[in-house]
């Protein structure tokens, strides 16, 4: 009787451990990330800040915390702009959010002549990101790449 709950107990244990709790962390599908606005920042030169609105669409089927992120931008291929966020984002599963955020630019002189002789009502862009995303107390970053175009025609405007 002894040996049979021996064993029992043996077999029950190890059918736990094969059914049990995973530390493992399923791997995230992408996080996309849109450029979608472009506006001027209030008494600002031209062609220094900005306030971009980002898209930021979980394609996953779990919600996502984000609790910071960090961007660069790229405008015509040149680097625009480094941005980092430390504001929180929730993101719900199989959806889009939005973000903005004011942008001070690295090289003003060349976004001013770029603004002077941009002919298209478009610029393309790429944006190249860095999202830390909070599980439990357990912390990943993701990394996104994107490019499209923008309308900097707003910014045009500016003082």
């Amino acid at each position: 009787m002894k040996a049979l709950l021996t064993r029992f107990l043996v077999i029950a244990l190890f059918l736990c451990g094969l059914c049990g709790c995973s530390n493992e962390v399923k791997q995230l599908s992408r996080i996309a990330v849109e450029i979608i606005e472009a506006t001027p920042v209030p008494d600002a030169a031209r062609g220094t800040k900005a306030v971009l609105t980002f898209r930021y669409t979980n394609e996953n089927n779990i919600p996502l915390a984000v609790a910071g992120t960090a961007h660069k931008i790229y405008l015509n291929n040149e680097l625009a702009a480094k941005i980092v966020s430390e504001e929180p984002i929730g993101m719900p599963p199989m959806k889009s959010v939005t973000q903005k955020v004011t942008v001070k630019f690295e090289k003003p002189e060349a976004i001013q002549k770029l603004l002077d002789t941009a002919t298209q009502q478009t610029t393309a862009y790429r944006i190249d990101t860095k999202l830390t995303v909070l599980h439990g107390e357990d912390r990943d970053e993701i990394t996104s790449k994107n490019q499209g175009s923008i309308d900097l025609r707003a910014l045009a405007g500016a003082k």
